[in-house]
């Protein structure tokens, strides 16, 4: 890997060590792997379920939630949590299947990091930003199976916690992609600074990495 890319590389992985949140205490830890969790039941979460299953007040629980960026939740009508951080119920960017059931990630590195934490197979379904190509990927909690087209890359931005605090999608969610292969990012990404890509199974193995340091407190490879 060339200087450069390597050190993009670098400044992308201390960026998911240290996180986008203000501060990651252990209740935020508790709170984020629930609402996950519940989410992967199909259905849209009630904050107050979240915050009695965590025997917090709703008042404590929004005050938790105040710690990550301001547009990394979503909302239904009756104020049900319909996505979370990456994990949606409403179509997003990149079509996520568990157990048969259809969800949305808003980057591809939501969908290799959420099925250790949901402890789950998985499948990934988008698009080459470059060629519109289908892709495919199945995945377990602990390895990448195959992928369809064999060779994909993922596309990493260079950020910083600071920069994703007022819009954590536009800064961060929407330059993570999969591409064909290496030659169609080069094409895509056209010499642009700050931008990155690298092997799928090399993106899948900082993903794990990044649940590593974002729940440093708490058993997050536990059964639920």
């Amino acid at each position: 890997m060339a200087t450069t890319e390597a050190s993009l590389l670098n400044k992308c992985e201390r960026f998911f060590e240290q996180g986008y949140a203000k501060a990651n205490p252990p209740e935020l830890q508790k709170t984020s792997l629930a609402i996950y969790r519940a989410l992967a039941k199909s259905q849209p979460v009630n904050p107050n379920n979240i915050a009695g299953d965590l025997g917090l007040s709703r008042s404590k629980l929004d005050q938790i939630l105040t710690l990550l960026p301001k547009n990394s939740i979503d909302v239904d009508a009756g104020g049900n949590i319909i996505g979370f951080v990456g994990f949606s119920l409403k179509p997003a960017n990149h079509q996520f299947f568990i157990g048969g059931k259809e969800f949305y990630t808003w980057c591809v590195l939501d969908a290799l990091f959420l099925p250790s934490l949901l402890q789950s197979s998985a499948r990934l379904v988008t698009k080459c930003p470059e060629t519109d190509e289908k892709i495919e990927v199945n995945l377990t909690a602990h390895s990448v199976l195959d992928a369809s087209p064999p060779a994909p890359v993922v596309s990493l931005v260079a950020t910083a916690a600071e920069e994703c605090c007022d819009d954590l999608r536009a800064v961060f969610c929407n330059h993570v992609n999969l591409f064909h292969d290496i030659g169609a990012f080069e094409k895509w990404n056209n010499n642009k600074e700050g931008q990155i890509a690298v092997p799928l199974k090399e993106a899948f193995a900082i993903a794990l990495q990044r649940n590593h340091w974002r729940y440093p407190d708490i058993d997050w490879k536990a059964k639920f």
